[in-house]
């Protein structure tokens, strides 16, 4: 049996969980949704930059001016 592992966000060090063995896991933080790549038996953990995409189109500001 593996022994579980203590696995932190690598960018806002938010814990993702206690896991054995490998995998990916996305920050739940709407602040951050890094993308955490691992594999507990050897030690590797790696961040996944990815890149946010936000779309102004059909919203409106508080004055109800819009953008698109």
């Amino acid at each position: 049996m593996n022994d579980l592992k203590e696995i932190r966000c690598k960018r806002c060090n938010k814990l993702l969980g206690y896991i054995a063995g490998q995998g990916e896991i996305k920050c739940p933080k709407s602040e951050c949704g890094a993308t955490n790549q691992f594999d507990t038996e050897t030690g590797m953990h790696k961040l996944l930059l990815e890149t946010r995409h936000v779309s102004l189109k059909n919203r409106k500001t508080s004055s109800g001016l819009r953008f698109g």
